[in-house]
């Protein structure tokens, strides 16, 4: 008789479990284009003594565009953490910008003789990545009243 009513009694308190779990409103998880759109400040750090996270920052800040998107860079506390690592015995860098939601707006690997020229390179792709979501315009004035010089036939 006891276990007849211990069974329904386990299947009512897992059900009121997996109810609770539903009720409770869930953290909203930043979409990729929203978190790309909301950014404001990022923050760098390197796991590897080839790339300092001043080397990172300088390249990212000679960016213009960050700066017309109101993005700072820093080392600490910011909208989302961009990690640098080095793969030991080779030239392979690896970088990941990660939203504090947890979205991961950036990610990829590349491969550089140095860490100077890696940090570049890591500056530039993620400025890439954010242009797509920012819906920038080439700044630089086009001259369109620049024409050829026709050279005549002979």
């Amino acid at each position: 008789m006891k276990r007849v009513l211990l069974l329904p009694a386990l299947s009512l308190l897992l059900v009121s479990a997996a109810l609770a779990q539903h009720e409770q409103p869930a953290q909203r998880k930043a979409t990729l284009a929203d978190a790309m759109r909301e950014l404001h400040t990022i923050a760098v750090k390197s796991d590897t003594g080839f790339i300092k996270d001043d080397m990172v920052i300088e390249e990212l800040q000679k960016h213009k565009e960050l700066e017309q998107w109101s993005i700072t860079v820093t080392t600490a506390g910011a909208d989302a953490l961009l990690e640098v690592d080095h793969t030991p015995m080779t030239f392979i860098y690896n970088y990941k910008l990660t939203h504090r939601t947890g979205t991961v707006l950036a990610a990829g690997k590349l491969h550089a003789f140095a860490g100077p020229q890696a940090a570049e390179d890591i500056a530039d792709k993620v400025v890439e990545r954010i242009a797509k979501y920012r819906n920038v315009k080439d700044e630089k004035p086009k001259d369109t009243d620049k024409k050829e010089p026709v050279t005549p036939k002979p």
